[in-house]
């Protein structure tokens, strides 16, 4: 983990967040959440239930760290303890401190499946969803979360770039593109298309787009100034560390509605080859290789 900040809440008083945590937290796909009210319309009868789904992803964050820190103690209480597991018809042996050990290298990975887990969330979606099923589909459903972590991969790539000074692939594009695409339009400019209304356009899965996100994802691990340890912007080291937690913990997710289930139908279960989705294809070898 890098660098991090304080956020004031009410639960949690000052709570830590990671820089590109935060970041993150400032995309418009996670930024929505502060619209979305957790509990309906429960503070029409209780008016201080107000809270919005955005609160209840950063108190996940605590929350998380809470839960690895209990079961870190529990297991380094018996450090020699062997825990089975069963992989393809045969059984492995892990001991308590290894697991122990392992949990401290995904403790990051866990925060931002704690940050991400409501990503998909739409309006009053438990009650459109569940109770009157005028939305067909299921907000944990792997098909719906990997469209939003792709959507949420655009716009933090896209918004590194920006930040990062003039890049000549995508230079003249953003803030000045058309509505209106044309069928010989370039990668760059249906990415900047997508960026001008994020709300109302679709992102591009074309594979034109996702070679042209992978390589300014990899440029943004390569550019690693003197200026930039000094800026606000995250260092390459940590970009890479992040990339790496985001795409094993947006992988951990696709799994969050059939692990719940005990047949799950199909359209719950997750591919399981990896880069079968937008947001992996050619992305994970490209940035984490």
């Amino acid at each position: 983990m890098g660098k991090n900040r304080r956020i004031r809440t009410i639960l949690y008083d000052d709570q830590k967040i990671e820089a590109t945590e935060l970041d993150l937290l400032h995309t418009p796909a996670l930024q929505r959440l502060y619209d979305l009210h957790q509990l309906g319309l429960a503070d029409r009868v209780f008016i201080d239930a107000s809270h919005s789904r955005l609160h209840h992803v950063v108190g996940v964050l605590q929350q998380v760290d809470n839960l690895i820190a209990a079961i870190t103690r529990n297991l380094e209480g018996h450090p020699e303890r062997a825990l089975p597991f069963h992989n393809n018809g045969s059984t492995i042996s892990v001991t308590t401190f290894e697991m122990a050990n392992y949990l401290r290298r995904r403790h990051a990975a866990a925060r931002l499946m704690g940050l991400l887990h409501d990503v998909t969330h739409s309006p009053f979606g438990h009650t459109l969803e569940d109770e009157i099923q005028l939305i067909k589909s299921k907000h944990d459903e792997p098909g719906r979360q990997a469209n939003a972590f792709y959507r949420l991969l655009c716009q933090y790539i896209s918004w590194l770039t920006r930040d990062s000074g003039k890049d000549e692939t995508v230079e003249g594009t953003w803030g000045s593109t058309s509505r209106i695409g044309a069928p010989d339009d370039a990668p760059k400019t249906r990415l900047a298309r997508y960026l001008d209304a994020p709300d109302l356009i679709s992102p591009p899965e074309d594979d034109g787009c996702i070679d042209l996100l992978a390589s300014l994802a990899a440029k943004q691990l390569k550019d690693d100034t003197a200026a930039r340890h000094m800026s606000r912007e995250p260092r390459a080291s940590e970009l890479r560390e992040l990339f790496r937690d985001l795409f094993f913990a947006m992988r951990g997710l696709l799994y969050l509605d059939c692990l719940h289930k005990n047949d799950p139908k199909p359209n719950q279960i997750p591919n399981s080859n990896v880069g079968s989705y937008p947001f992996e294809k050619r992305l994970v070898t490209r940035i984490c290789g």
